[in-house]
């Protein structure tokens, strides 16, 4: 019997489950209030903030219209973003794939999801992809 691979989010999925977390905060909403809102659990949700379940077109068009945000700012700087978590190219994209993610970066990606400022997203990213790149152990 083998072994099935486990599948992990694609780095978008992610980024637009964090998108739905930062801008449901701001609006001062629970998982309950806008899975309430839509039609849906708060565990639904909470799995599309996460990145573990892929939000569809539809449902992003209503949680848009729940939180008063235009659909585009879920994918603002998402190129910028990606880049700078090292996440940007299409070759980088293809290893991501081929990995496993811990349980580490999933509280990593939790934390810097609740980063409401735009300069502090920065440079936590840069410190991280710092990191990264000079490890010696």
């Amino acid at each position: 019997m083998s072994k099935k691979k486990q599948e992990i989010a694609h780095p978008i999925d992610v980024l637009v489950g964090m998108r739905i977390r930062e801008f449901r905060v701001k609006h001062d909403k629970s998982q309950k209030s806008l899975g309430d809102d839509i039609g849906l659990t708060f565990q639904q949700i909470q799995k599309y903030e996460s990145g573990k379940n892929r939000v569809s077109a539809s449902i992003l068009f209503e949680i848009a219209k729940a939180l008063r945000t235009p659909i585009a700012q879920f994918f603002n700087n998402s190129e910028q973003v990606l880049q700078s978590l090292g996440l940007g190219t299409a070759s980088v994209l293809s290893d991501v794939a081929d990995s496993t993610y811990f349980a580490d970066d999933k509280i990593i990606l939790k934390y810097f999801a609740q980063i409401n400022e735009p300069k502090v997203k920065t440079a936590v990213a840069a410190l991280l992809k710092s990191l990264s790149e000079n490890q010696s152990f």
